[in-house]
């Protein structure tokens, strides 16, 4: 401790504080043992007492010294991932509140300084709206981001989706934040892994950037209708993309219609959003078809054909999605 009570710089006044504690602790056992020499001297039918007493005094001492040391350990952890921090980003030493509020406040959650340093690294390097002097901003996103990491999200991935949500939907950082972070949860309660989830709600953007903020709430229908039939998203978006123009969804509720034995309303679908179309389409299907085990092989792939799934295996899937899960 010696070596760092001169240290200036974020962690000065850490260094100093362990310093000031190392000193009086120093004090104390010098004042207690002086004190039990005088006493045993004095004392000597209960001398080998208070020796006993003494010893186990000091044993506490020195074990409130070992934290002591650990303090400083992690102090100096710290000050190396702030100084690091500002070298990579060319912030300078403006980070350093931010790792250690984020640090304290997440310590239970299992993020500690390096967590919290990595997800504020990514977001000063990926986040488009990232302000280094939006400090309460940034201690927020970066404690939501870093916690995130703890149940698989990436924090470039979460920075992604933040990025997404602010520039494409025009939602503020936090808001973007807390919603990222709503998606990553969800995922875990319907059984898809987090990062997955944040993932594919990015790459699904292409075609629900149309729905604006209704988007998130169409991607929870879709992603959780994915989930029930075994099926990847994009796989269920080739059902409801046939309902993009009106050429293409007029020949689709045509097809429908006359093979299958649905009464697909045209206008209806083209003002429907990707999710009630999948819903709408897979009813009206399975009320008319029912299991696909039981049709011969043409017909399957006429389904499959009609549907726009590509192959009987997927129709299958298609068909025997559960609505209710």
């Amino acid at each position: 401790l010696d070596n760092f009570e001169g240290s200036r710089g974020v962690i000065g006044g850490l260094i100093q504080d362990a310093g000031r504690f190392k000193s009086s602790l120093r004090d104390a056992s010098l004042n207690m043992l002086s004190s039990n020499n005088q006493f045993v001297r004095g004392i000597g039918s209960i001398g080998a007492n208070i020796a006993q007493a003494s010893t186990g005094a000091l044993a506490l001492a020195g074990g409130i010294g070992l934290l002591a040391i650990k303090a400083a350990k992690l102090a100096l952890e710290f000050d190396n991932l702030s100084k690091e921090l500002g070298k990579t980003t060319g912030f300078g030493n403006k980070f350093g509140d931010t790792i250690k509020e984020v640090g304290k406040e997440t310590l239970m959650a299992g993020v500690g300084f390096q967590e919290a340093a990595t997800a504020l690294g990514t977001l000063s390097k990926e986040l488009s709206a990232f302000d280094p002097n939006a400090k309460k901003v940034n201690i927020e996103t970066t404690k939501t981001v870093a916690l995130m990491s703890q149940i698989g999200v990436s924090a470039s991935t979460s920075v992604s989706s933040i990025n997404l949500m602010n520039r494409q939907m025009g939602l503020s950082v936090e808001v973007a934040t807390e919603m990222t972070a709503q998606l990553a949860m969800m995922g875990k309660e319907i059984g898809i892994v987090s990062e997955k989830m944040v993932k594919d709600f990015v790459t699904a953007q292409d075609r629900l950037a149309v729905y604006g903020n209704n988007s998130i709430r169409v991607f929870k229908e879709m992603a959780a209708m994915a989930k029930a039939a075994g099926m990847e998203i994009s796989t269920l978006t080739k059902v409801s993309e046939q309902f993009d123009t009106f050429d293409k969804a007029a020949e689709t509720a045509a097809k429908l219609n006359a093979h299958l034995g649905t009464n697909i309303d045209m206008m209806r679908m083209m003002h429907a959003d990707e999710a009630d179309i999948v819903k709408e389409i897979q009813r009206q299907t399975k009320a008319r078809v029912g299991n696909m085990n039981s049709l011969d092989k043409h017909t399957q792939r006429l389904v499959a054909n009609a549907l726009n799934l590509g192959s009987v295996a997927e129709a299958q899937k298609f068909l025997n999605m559960n609505m209710a899960e």
